[in-house]
């Protein structure tokens, strides 16, 4: 298992590990993980929610005794409520960690999990892909991420991009990439 840790394209601490394990065949497998370290973000969403909720609160009071007849306090009261749902959502669905993990004779498997606590995994059986690539995006962020190469019915090919939440630096694609041909061309 080797482990470093690197700041991402946007300036968040990653923890970066690959791990080699035993599948239940017996076949090697290799899990590749994008971890978010300390999201400096979070601080400015945790002090905006909590100025919503002051807000709400002082507004709830000052029109309780007019019963909720003034427009100001309404106005305050339902601006409070909506900025705590959209401040909120941003927080807890965040992108925590990236894994992906790869058995050449089975396939590749991309799991997210959020903050929240909620997973969500792909699972590309080795048929159904034909290799992996590093890819560059030329946008804002000016980045690169590691593609699967998906096989449709029709010969036309798919990119299914992985890593693009957690945006590691091409050092860690790199190796990851690296590693996932090793081991296709070692089992073939």
């Amino acid at each position: 298992m080797s482990c470093w840790y690197q700041e991402n394209i946007r300036g968040q601490m990653l923890e970066l590990r690959i791990e080699e394990k035993n599948c239940e065949n017996g076949e090697k497998c290799e899990e590749f993980i994008s971890k978010v370290r300390n999201d400096r973000r979070q601080y400015g969403f945790m002090f905006g929610l909590t100025s919503a909720i002051v807000c709400l609160i002082m507004s709830i009071y000052l029109a309780i005794p007019t019963r909720f007849t003034d427009c100001f306090s309404l106005l305050c009261a339902f601006s409070s409520l909506s900025f705590i749902a959209l401040t909120s959502g941003k927080l807890f669905f965040r992108v925590s960690s990236e894994t992906v993990t790869y058995v050449p004779s089975t396939g590749i498997q991309h799991s997210i999990q959020f903050k929240c606590g909620i997973k969500s995994h792909t699972f590309i059986p080795a048929k159904d892909f034909s290799g992996v690539i590093i890819n560059e995006d030329i946008g804002w962020d000016h980045a690169f991420y590691l593609a699967v190469l998906l096989k449709n019915s029709a010969s036309n090919q798919k990119l299914l991009p992985l890593f693009k939440n957690t945006s590691p630096r091409l050092a860690f694609i790199q190796k990851v990439h690296n590693r996932i041909l090793y081991l296709q061309d070692k089992n073939k």
